[in-house]
Order: structure tokens, then sequence, then C-alpha cells
């Protein structure tokens, strides 16, 4: 497995926990 395979699933998964976070507040 390359770490730029690891890396790009990970910048999905802040996006989508930025917008969870949004939608919290």
């Amino acid at each position: 497995m390359s770490s730029q395979e690891n890396t790009r699933p990970i910048e999905k998964n802040l996006q989508v926990i930025s917008s969870e976070l949004e939608t919290i507040k």
C-alpha cells in the first residue's frame, strides 16, 4: 500500500468531518 493512496481517503474523511462539525454547530 502506497502512502499516497492512504492520504487520499484521509483528506476525504477530513472534509466529511468538517461538514459534520458544521452541522453540529
